[in-house]
């Protein structure tokens, strides 16, 4: 038996193979009946397959485990479906990270070529030095913390990913605007997300949950005294303007307050971090969407796209 490739199969297909457990969760029907929504994944992409009329006591398997599964694929509601109709623990020596989502790039190279961007505005600047002063207390983690429990980068190493290519951004963007500041640009690209480290959970196999903290608070107020907390303050005593500016830029990466944003951006550095955040998450969606399509197809309206995806011929 073979892992299922999830993009091969289409509606009327029954496939049967190997899967990623990576969580369950029980819900009710409209009529009161429990049934266990799967979560599953071949490595490559993700879905939720229902097991109906069962409750999760009755689940024989477990997250983070490798199980093999039958799985019925019908439309429902314009959007392709899954249900399980038969699974079982197997013992089959299969290697589990086969089937881990990952990033396409290496993570260990995705850390150096950031902290190579970051130095390029000056290797010894006061928030260069910062960025690699956080990258190296924090390396264990930053190289397979995924960026979000769900909608982007949300896999093994999808912070690093979503985070050098913002930074590959910035690099790009301060050739066509020479007068946007490069070491507040290419430093609070690198450390926009890095509270995303306490506001999330990453398990070994790069899925994601919310933390008491990241219950409580938001990425942008922690990543905000992250580095407060890891500030060189025997070199500079008191906070200087460049400092000030790079935790104005965390704050209010998310654009607008009732998106999240501490602040509003109030410098042209600010802005352009809130535009190459918001272009790099929507770009790795519709991307992940496109590639779960059939060409000439479109999708559902999309959640966060606010809109349906169509993936050309």
């Amino acid at each position: 038996m073979e892992k299922i490739v999830l993009k091969n199969i289409k509606e009327g297909d029954k496939p049967i193979g190997f899967l990623l457990v990576t969580k369950l969760e029980e819900k009710l029907t409209k009529n009161g009946s429990a049934y266990v929504v799967f979560t599953l994944t071949d490595g490559e992409k993700e879905i939720e397959a229902n097991l109906w009329n069962h409750s999760i006591t009755d689940v024989t398997v477990t997250p983070e485990s490798v199980a093999s599964f039958e799985i019925n694929c019908k439309i429902y509601q314009e959007k392709l479906s899954y249900e399980i109709c038969r699974y079982m623990q197997d013992d089959s020596p299969v290697d589990i990270t086969d089937f881990i989502k990952k990033a396409p790039m290496d993570s260990q190279k995705m850390f150096n070529e950031i902290l190579m961007i970051c130095d390029s505005a000056g290797a010894e600047g006061e928030l260069p030095r910062l960025v690699h002063r956080i990258y190296e207390a924090e390396k264990d983690k930053l190289l397979y913390w995924g960026a979000a429990k769900a909608v982007h980068h949300n896999y093994y190493g999808g912070l690093l990913y979503h985070t050098l290519r913002m930074v590959r951004q910035a690099y790009v963007l301060v050739s066509v605007y020479p007068e946007l500041d490069r070491e507040v640009l290419f430093c609070a690209a690198a450390l926009h997300d890095i509270g995303k480290l306490r506001e999330l959970e990453t398990s070994a196999l790069g899925t994601s949950e919310y933390t008491t903290l990241g219950n409580l608070s938001s990425h942008l107020a922690i990543g905000s005294g992250m580095i407060s907390e890891y500030r060189d303050c025997e070199t500079y005593p008191e906070p200087t303007e460049k400092f000030l500016l790079l935790k104005h830029c965390i704050e209010s990466h998310h654009g607008k307050l009732e998106w999240g944003a501490i602040s509003v951006p109030k410098t042209k550095e600010a802005y352009a971090l809130f535009l190459i955040d918001m272009m790099d998450s929507k770009m790795e969606q519709f991307i992940n969407i496109e590639n779960s399509l059939e060409p000439g197809t479109f999708s559902p309206r999309i959640f966060g796209l606010e809109t349906k995806v169509y993936r050309p011929n």
